[in-house]
C-alpha cells in the first residue's frame, strides 16, 4: 500500500487541491495509493486509488483500478469501477471500460465509454435532511439514556 497524507510529508500541508502523487511516464505502480490530495498518472497503475482530491489520468496512463475520488478527468485508459463525488470526465482521447457513479458525467466527442454510468446528485435538501433526522436520533438516543439512568438510580 502507497499512503501519502498530512502526516507523511514534511513542513507542508496537504489538501485536496494540492497535486501530492505523480506517476510519470515510464512508471509502473502496483499496489493501492491512498491521498488527501490529488494524483495524476502518466504511468500505469495496477491497484484501487482512494483520493479526497482528483485524480488526472494523462494521455499515456493506464489504470487498472478502482477509483474513489472527488473529480475524475481521464485522457487515458482507466479498466475498473470509478466513483466520484463530483464530475467524471472523459477527454477526447479518453477510454473507460467498467462503471462509473458520478454526479455529473461529461464525454468528449471521441471518447470511448464501455460499461454502465449511474448519476448520483446529492442534493443540499437531502443532506439538511439526513443532518435534522441525525439530530433527531440523537435527542431520542440522550433521552433514552437519561430515563435508564433514572429508572437504574431509583431502583
Amino acid at each position: 500500500m502507497f499512503r501519502i497524507g498530512k502526516n507523511g510529508r514534511k513542513g507542508g500541508s496537504v489538501g485536496r487541491n494540492t497535486l501530492d502523487v505523480f506517476i510519470g511516464k515510464g512508471t509502473s505502480l502496483e499496489g493501492k495509493i491512498i491521498s488527501e490530495g490529488s494524483v495524476r498518472i502518466e504511468g500505469r497503475v495496477d491497484g484501487d486509488i482512494e483520493c479526497a482530491g482528483d485524480v488526472a489520468v494523462g494521455k499515456e496512463g493506464v489504470v487498472h483500478s478502482n477509483i474513489r475520488a472527488r473529480h475524475v478527468v481521464n485522457a487515458g485508459t482507466i479498466h475498473g469501477h470509478v466513483v466520484a463525488e463530483g464530475r467524471v470526465s472523459l477527454t477526447a482521447t479518453g477510454r473507460l471500460f467498467g462503471t462509473i457513479q458520478a454526479s455529473a458525467l461529461a464525454v468528449e466527442e471521441g471518447a470511448w465509454f464501455q460499461g454502465t454510468s449511474r448519476m448520483e446528485v446529492k442534493s443540499v435538501s437531502r443532506l439538511a435532511d439526513a443532518k435534522s433526522a441525525d439530530a433527531r436520533e440523537t435527542k431520542t438516543s440522550e433521552a433514552v439514556q437519561a430515563k435508564t439512568a433514572k429508572t437504574q438510580a431509583a431502583g
